[in-house]
């Protein structure tokens, strides 16, 4: 009897498995897209975070030389200045360069 009933099952299945695999689809295809929302939201803020990373390093960077110069003796002023323009000119190119 047990073969039979076997049988009986296994006949219904198809239609059952039609209806599990669309489901599964569906699901999959909502996992799939709420996952690539997630991921576009987390570039986007890890951009975010790198931008205002390189903003505050930059900030303190001019601010050290700043201090340098002040430190310096007033007959190499004109040469830590023009140094500084240099190194703070480069430093926007670097920026400039990690934006594009």
């Amino acid at each position: 009897g047990s073969m039979k009933g076997n049988d009986d099952g296994r006949a219904s299945q198809p239609i059952l498995n039609k209806v599990k695999r669309k489901a599964m689809v569906d699901e999959i295809e909502k996992k799939e897209r709420s996952m690539v929302e997630e991921m576009k939201e987390e570039s986007k803020s890890r951009e975010e975070d790198m931008m205002n990373k390189i903003d505050s390093k930059s900030k303190s960077r001019e601010e050290i030389m700043m201090n340098e110069m002040k430190e310096e003796s007033k007959h190499r002023e004109e040469i830590m200045m023009n140094e500084m323009k240099n190194a703070i000119n480069t430093l926007h190119f670097e920026l400039v360069a990690v934006t594009l």
